[in-house]
């Protein structure tokens, strides 16, 4: 899985917005016991999708949402509307992803299947 790790400040609302506009939208809802359950399922359903099928988790949101496009190049669309460019987009392990979100030094990730 590739792992796309954005610290640029963003409201959360704006980037569900952007998203939604080319994806459509599922969210896994978790608490403090469910979230590696959560976390899985968001995996496996991208890993068995044969579409444009995203991961994304935000900062302060008990949510990971799951995003199936019909474009190829949805989330290079995205990205563009949110007026990211390379410099904001770093790589990273999934893991290592969710814990810069968890404390705080990136604003949201993005997972998609190599």
């Amino acid at each position: 899985m590739k792992c796309f790790v954005i610290e640029k400040w963003l409201e959360p609302y704006v980037i569900l917005e952007k998203f939604k506009e080319r994806f459509e939208c599922h969210d896994l809802t978790f608490d403090g016991f469910s979230k590696n359950k959560a976390k899985e399922n968001m995996l496996s359903i991208i890993e068995n999708s044969d579409n444009c099928t995203v991961g994304i988790y935000m900062k302060n949101v008990n949510k990971f949402y799951v995003m199936t496009s019909r474009e190829d190049d949805a989330l290079k669309c995205v990205f563009e509307d949110l007026n990211l460019v390379q410099e904001d987009i770093k790589t990273d392990s999934v893991e290592n992803g969710i814990m810069l979100v968890d404390i705080a030094r990136a604003e949201f990730i993005v997972v998609q299947k190599d």
